[in-house]
């Protein structure tokens, strides 16, 4: 099945110049990013949304289902593949979801309403982690790694758990609240309290 072509995209009903204001926004996360051997990880994002202006039944986030990459003189594609193992609410209650085509639609039951923030929580594992070029790190930049709304929408704020296998140290942005050794794992805890 190919992906449709866009010969020309036009708003409807303003201009090209007019911001949009997005339906939804994600105001906080909570990251805990585990490598796990074997360029294997596992990733579990807390994520704090709020409705703007109307109600809400539908999220449609970015999540790659494999992360791709480009690596040498040939440029030769690489693919890893990243799953979705599942969403759950405050209370840990499963969440309708589907996972396809670098997106992730995500059902509530109950709609998101303005002025009420609705928590979720995804879990996702693959082989993503590559050291581009045979270095010796690995880095997980600003793509989508873990469900994000549109760009218009990312105002959120980060506290992150990464816990990497010795002798890799774990870097991130934010400012740090401990680094640890725990067991065969490095661990880094860190905090961005500004979008």
């Amino acid at each position: 099945e190919e992906d449709p072509i866009v010969l020309s995209g036009v708003p409807i009903g303003r201009s090209r110049r007019d911001a949009t204001t997005p339906r939804v926004f994600m105001s906080h996360v909570d990251l805990a990013v585990t490598e796990t051997g074997d360029a294997n990880v596992t990733i579990s994002a807390t994520e704090t949304f709020h409705a703007m202006s109307t109600e809400v039944r539908l999220l449609w986030l970015s999540l790659y289902n494999e992360r791709r990459l480009r690596e040498g003189f040939e440029m030769k594609r690489l693919s890893f593949p990243l799953r979705l193992r599942g969403v759950y609410d405050e209370e840990g209650k499963p969440v309708a979801f589907r996972h396809a085509r670098d997106s992730v639609l995500v059902g509530l039951e109950t709609p998101l309403k303005p002025g009420t923030p609705r928590t979720l929580r995804f879990e996702m594992e693959g082989p993503i982690l590559y050291r581009l070029g045979g270095d010796n790190y690995w880095a997980l930049d600003d793509e989508e790694w873990f469900p994000q709304p549109s760009w218009g929408a990312k105002h959120y704020t980060v506290r992150a758990v990464v816990r990497v296998k010795q002798p890799f140290t774990p870097l991130a942005s934010g400012t740090t609240i401990r680094r640890i050794v725990d067991g065969d794992f490095n661990v880094l805890e860190t905090r961005s309290d500004k979008p």
